[in-house]
């Protein structure tokens, strides 16, 4: 829906904290340079990414990637697995499937530093917001992200 190629501007992608020297937007989906991804603060007890959309949308889902820095063991960092959840207004949050399960629902996601895991909610969910939180990891919580989903909902 626009993080990997741009369309959502760095100024719309936040998170709980940042590892020194790096940025939100350096989780991008793919990104390449530098550090490789977004890396969660040592101290992060309790790490998101959160992606503005911009205004309400549909989403499906999101797809998950590990940082890309190969070259060296101590760099083969990804989440293992996440909670994604989702609000309207940046203050009301609903986890994924919480309400219809009564429970949070746990994804697993990477299993290398780069492989694309993509992560569906059973149907389209209404959302301006998106964040993805991390609960296990490989080595750190470090990852490169993308939000699918359909066309923007217009109101009349």
């Amino acid at each position: 829906m626009g993080v990997k190629d741009g369309r959502i501007p760095n100024s719309r992608l936040t998170s709980s904290s940042v590892w020194p020297s790096n940025s939100v937007s350096m989780g991008r989906l793919d990104f390449e340079l530098v550090a490789g991804a977004w890396l969660a603060a040592e101290d992060d007890s309790d790490p998101w990414v959160k992606i503005d959309l911009g205004k309400p949308s549909y989403v499906t889902g999101v797809i998950v990637q590990g940082r890309n820095r190969p070259i060296s063991p101590y760099y083969r960092q990804w989440v293992t697995s996440v909670y994604i959840s989702h609000s309207l207004d940046d203050i009301d949050w609903v986890f994924a499937l919480e309400q219809e399960c009564g429970t949070k629902k746990v994804y697993a996601a990477n299993f290398d530093f780069n492989s694309h895991v993509t992560l569906l909610f059973p149907g389209p969910i209404n959302a301006r917001y998106v964040r993805i939180h991390p609960i296990t990891h490989h080595e750190h919580p470090s990852m490169r992200f993308e939000v699918l989903g359909g066309h923007n909902i217009t109101t009349r």
